[in-house]
C-alpha cells in the first residue's frame, strides 16, 4: 500500500492534460490501470478538443480524483461524477473498456460550452447525459479495433433504446430515465443519445461541432418565449439541431410523437413553421416585425433591412413604405433620402403638385448643394414646398438674371 503522494511521485501518474489523485491508499493494481489510461485520455482530450472547440477550465489539467467517502457518503448508486476543476471518479471496475465509457462520458460533460451546458440544463436534464453519450461514442470512434467494438456495442444500446420507444408508442416526456432514478428527469437519456445517435450517422457526428458553435452565439433565453413549458423546451431542441445539420427536423420529430403543435412564442405561428423556416424567436432580426409578419409580407427575417434602403422592414411597415423596394414610388429618389433627407412623401412622386418630380426637384438640390451652395437655403425646399414661402424669392431671382442676360444682348 502506497499514501496517495507517493504513489504518485513514484508511479508519475500524470499525463499532458490529467492529473490523478488518490485521497485514500491505492493499491498497484489501481494504479497500473490507471497508468495504462491515461495516454487514451489524452488523446480523448485532444479528439474533444477538436469537436467542440472548446478548451476547459482555460486550458488548465482536468485532475481524476479518487475518493470513495465522495461517493459512499450519496444516497443514490453514483458511477461517475463531473465538476469544475475537478474530476471525480470511483476506482476502475477493472475492465478498461468499462472503466472508458465512463471517463468519455465525463469527460465530455466536461467539454460541453458553458452555453450549451445552460441551454439544454434549463430545458430537459437528459438532454445533457444524452450528449454526453454521444461523446462517448464519438470518443470509441476515433481508437483501435476492440475500444471501436464497444463503442459500437454502445451505439447499438442507445439505438435499440430509441427503436424501443417508437414501437411502444409512449409520449415523449413520460419515458423514465431509469427504474432507480430520481423522478422529474425526462426523457431517457438514452433515448436521448438514441436520437442524437440516429441523426449523427446520417449526417455525420463532426457535424456536431457547429452545435457547439451555434450554442456559443445563443442564450436559449429568448427562444419560444423563453421555454418555460416542456414542448417549447423540445422544440427548442429540434430547432438547434435543424439548425445545426441545416435541415428540418419536425416531420422527423413528429414521427418521435416529438411535441411540435404549439405557439410559444404566440406570434400566431407555430413552432414548427417557425423551425421548418429556421426562425428562432419571435423577431429574429429585431426590426420590429415578428417571424409571421416576416413571412406574410416576405421580407427576410434574418435581415432587418431587406431591400438595403437603411429603412428597417418594421418602420417601413409603420409608415407604408414597401419594404421590399428601395424606391417604393419608383421616383428615383430612395425611401430613406425622401424621408430623412428630403422630407417628402415616399408614396407620391410629386410631393407638392407643382408638376415637377421629387426627383427633378432634389436633384437641383444635390446640385445646388455641390456647386452653388450658398443658394441651398433658397432652394433646399423645393420638393416639398416650391410655391410659398420661396414663390416670391425665386420669381426676383429670375427676373434678376433675365435684366442682366438683356444688358449683356447686343
Amino acid at each position: 500500500m502506497l499514501p496517495d503522494s507517493q504513489a504518485i511521485q513514484d508511479n508519475d501518474l500524470e499525463s499532458v492534460h490529467f492529473k490523478v489523485t488518490f485521497t485514500e491508499p491505492a493499491n498497484m493494481t489501481i494504479i497500473d490501470r490507471v497508468r495504462n489510461l491515461l495516454p487514451i485520455l489524452d488523446e480523448a482530450y485532444e479528439s474533444l478538443l477538436e469537436w467542440t472547440q472548446f478548451v476547459p477550465y482555460n486550458g488548465e489539467r482536468i485532475e481524476i480524483k479518487y475518493d470513495r467517502s465522495f461517493f459512499t457518503s450519496k444516497p443514490e448508486k453514483i458511477i461517475g461524477w463531473s465538476g469544475n476543476p475537478i474530476h471525480i471518479k470511483p476506482y476502475p471496475s477493472g475492465v478498461m473498456t468499462d472503466d472508458l465509457y465512463i471517463y468519455f462520458h465525463e469527460l465530455t460533460h466536461d467539454f460541453t460550452p458553458t452555453s450549451l451546458w445552460n441551454i439544454w440544463k434549463s430545458s430537459v436534464p437528459s438532454l445533457i447525459e444524452g450528449s454526453a453519450d454521444l461523446g462517448a461514442i464519438f470518443l470509441y470512434s476515433h481508437f483501435d479495433r476492440t475500444l471501436q467494438d464497444h463503442g459500437e456495442f454502445l451505439q447499438k444500446t442507445f439505438l435499440l433504446e430509441l427503436k424501443h420507444y417508437e414501437t411502444s408508442g409512449n409520449p415523449f416526456e413520460q419515458v423514465k430515465w431509469s427504474e432507480d432514478h430520481p423522478d422529474g428527469e425526462y426523457p431517457s437519456d438514452r433515448l436521448t443519445a438514441g436520437i442524437l445517435t440516429a441523426i449523427g450517422l446520417r449526417y455525420g457526428f463532426q457535424t456536431y461541432t457547429k452545435l457547439f458553435e451555434l450554442a456559443q452565439n445563443e442564450t436559449g433565453g429568448l427562444i419560444f418565449d423563453g421555454a418555460q413549458t416542456f414542448e417549447a423546451k423540445m422544440n427548442f431542441l429540434v430547432y438547434f439541431l435543424s439548425l445545426t445539420f441545416n435541415c428540418d427536423f419536425t416531420e422527423l420529430f413528429t414521427f418521435w410523437t416529438f411535441p411540435l403543435s404549439v405557439d410559444s412564442d404566440r406570434d400566431g405561428l407555430s413552432d414548427a413553421a417557425e423551425i421548418s423556416s429556421m426562425l428562432p424567436i419571435s423577431d429574429f432580426d429585431e426590426d420590429g416585425l415578428n417571424d409571421k409578419q416576416e413571412l406574410d409580407t416576405k421580407t427576410n427575417p434574418d435581415n432587418p433591412d431587406t431591400d438595403g434602403d437603411r429603412l428597417t422592414d418594421g418602420k417601413e411597415i409603420e409608415i407604408g413604405t414597401n419594404p421590399l423596394a428601395k424606391d417604393s414610388d419608383e421616383d428615383d429618389v430612395n425611401d430613406y433620402d425622401e424621408i430623412l433627407l428630403f422630407q417628402t412623401n415616399p408614396l407620391r412622386k410629386d410631393t407638392d403638385n407643382d408638376w415637377w418630380s421629387d426627383n427633378r426637384e432634389t436633384s437641383m438640390v444635390r446640385w445646388t448643394d455641390e456647386h452653388v451652395s450658398w443658394l441651398l437655403p433658397l432652394v433646399k425646399n423645393m420638393p416639398s414646398n416650391w410655391w410659398s414661402p420661396n414663390a416670391v424669392l425665386v420669381l426676383a431671382f429670375l427676373l434678376v438674371v433675365v435684366v442682366v442676360l438683356r444688358r449683356r444682348l447686343p
